[in-house]
């Protein structure tokens, strides 16, 4: 989850994805990308997802997020995506 987190700041802060104005403070984020890697002893696992929707607030200093977990894909198998759906989430 911690990860989740920290790419989801990364692509906030770099400005990546689509923003849509909301007010002259607040600002929608409608499409973005999320990555996720762990590098594990035996295996690599990477994956992405389009499924993140949030908001930052410019005055607040703080923004929000939410992501379809469901929408990682890109691992190296089924079962991969299984153990992350079951176990780190």
């Amino acid at each position: 989850m911690k990860t989740l987190l920290l790419l989801a700041i990364a692509c906030f802060g770099k400005g990546h994805g689509s923003w849509n104005h909301k007010t002259s403070q607040m600002f929608v984020v409608s499409k973005a990308t999320v990555l996720f890697r762990s590098a594990a002893r035996f295996e690599l696992i990477i994956a992405s997802s389009n499924g993140i929707k949030g908001t930052i607030n410019l005055t607040n200093r703080t923004f929000s997020f939410s992501i379809d977990m469901n929408s990682f894909d890109g691992f190296n198998n089924a079962l991969q995506k299984e153990h992350f759906r079951k176990i780190y989430i």
